[in-house]
């Protein structure tokens, strides 16, 4: 033993849980544990030499690294078949495959080999597309050999189903989007007027002087006087409207004689009816009745009722003069429902070249405001002068004339048999 030991370090033996001085005294008592041979136990199994034998444990784990890094990266980057999409489907997101035992025990399987659906692979196809693409590897390659379907464009799929719904007998008519008909301009709506001349039935040669006047006037006949049936049938033969100038009591009655055949409010119904048929006798022309003064007379709404009442049963129309601001001849008649207008301009009640032509021209602003106006005159020089001279005025001032009865029904009268 030598003069001097060191001091070794004790360490506690994982056999006997005793210390120990130092390596010496460890191989010492286990060589006398090995000599003694008490113990019947199996001899302790040799440690493996770390230099050479852990080299093959290595190698399999580092193999097996490789393998499973080259499994994720075919999985995540598929071939260029797959990639390779028609530009006219759309991109759809990567669908990251779900790991699994059967993923792990259907990669070691080659791509030719078939492989029989398991239950899980079963359970994936019906739960969702993205389960059934992580189920088999097989079914991703036959998708990925199998052309890809081209998704129809909109245009493409109408086409499609209009083929189908139109039948061969009944071809589809070719139709252009981009060329629309042309939309025909719509023309203006012409403000239209009515003038209307009363007192015909003394005088021939008038008549005939206001029938040159070039436009569509219309001539409203006293009854029962020398020249009314002559009148209203010359009137009628060069195609302008004729209308019954019916005499009705003005204020101031008797001093203000309406004349023969007129309509008074002291009348009976009976006499105002028989009255009234006397007077449409004279002529199968008359299309409308209008006043002749009557002032008195149109502001008597039991009296206006019997008349309207008859005009609406033979089928004329009311024009009412308005002689009088209190008159109910064009509300009543509205209530009745017979057609109906009242006047909006005097044309001569000043019988002056000046006045009539300034009442032509409050017509024609009348017209243009209101879109109609109706105006009533007289068989005097002064209006037969202004209305030769001012004939054309309404066309250039884009007004209609019309006769009074297709300014209220809104077209051509005609007359009534009765």
């Amino acid at each position: 033993m030598p003069a001097k030991l060191g001091k070794s370090k004790k360490r506690v033996t994982p056999s006997t849980g005793r210390f120990s001085s130092s390596k010496k005294e460890r191989e010492t008592h286990s060589g006398q544990k090995r000599s003694t041979g008490t113990s019947r136990s199996a001899p302790l199994p040799k440690k493996s030499n770390p230099k050479g034998g852990g080299l093959p444990l290595l190698s399999v784990w580092v193999l097996a690294v490789v393998v499973l890094i080259g499994l994720i990266h075919w999985v995540a980057s598929p071939p260029d078949a797959v990639r390779r999409k028609p530009e006219n489907v759309a991109q759809q997101p990567p669908v990251r495959p779900h790991k699994s035992p059967e993923h792990d025990r259907k990669a070691a399987v080659k791509p030719d080999m078939p492989l029989p659906p398991s239950d899980s692979d079963r359970h994936k196809e019906t739960d969702s597309p993205v389960n059934q693409v992580a189920s088999s590897k097989q079914e991703k390659r036959l998708r990925r050999d199998a052309p890809l379907p081209e998704k129809p464009s909109t245009r493409a799929g109408n086409e499609q189903l209009a083929a189908v719904n139109v039948t061969s007998d009944h071809p589809a008519p070719a139709h252009h989007p981009s060329i629309e008909p042309p939309i025909p301009p719509i023309a203006p709506q012409l403000a239209r007027v009515a003038i209307v001349i009363d007192d015909f039935g003394l005088d021939m040669e008038v008549v005939s002087k206001f029938l040159s006047i070039p436009l569509p006037l219309t001539f409203a006949v006293l009854p029962h006087q020398k020249y009314s049936q002559e009148i209203a049938h010359l009137v009628h033969s060069h195609h302008r409207e004729v209308l019954l100038h019916l005499p009705m009591q003005p204020r101031g009655y008797p001093l203000k004689n309406p004349g023969k055949g007129a309509l008074l409010t002291s009348m009976s119904d009976d006499a105002m009816k028989s009255t009234l048929q006397s007077a449409l006798d004279i002529s199968p022309h008359f299309t409308g009745v209008n006043n002749h003064m009557g002032s008195r007379f149109t502001e008597d709404r039991q009296c206006m009722k019997t008349l309207l009442t008859q005009l609406r049963l033979k089928g004329l129309y009311f024009l009412d003069s308005s002689t009088s601001p209190r008159s109910v001849g064009f509300s009543l008649a509205q209530e009745l429902q017979v057609p109906t207008t009242k006047r909006n301009v005097f044309l001569d009640h000043t019988p002056y070249e000046e006045s009539v032509r300034s009442q032509l021209e409050l017509l024609i602003r009348k017209a243009k405001v209101e879109g109609s106006a109706v105006a009533i005159g007289h068989p005097y020089a002064v209006t037969l002068k202004v209305l030769s001279q001012e004939a054309d005025r309404f066309q250039k001032e884009g007004i209609a004339v019309v006769s009074a009865g297709e300014l209220i029904r809104g077209s051509s009268t005609t007359a009534h048999i009765r």
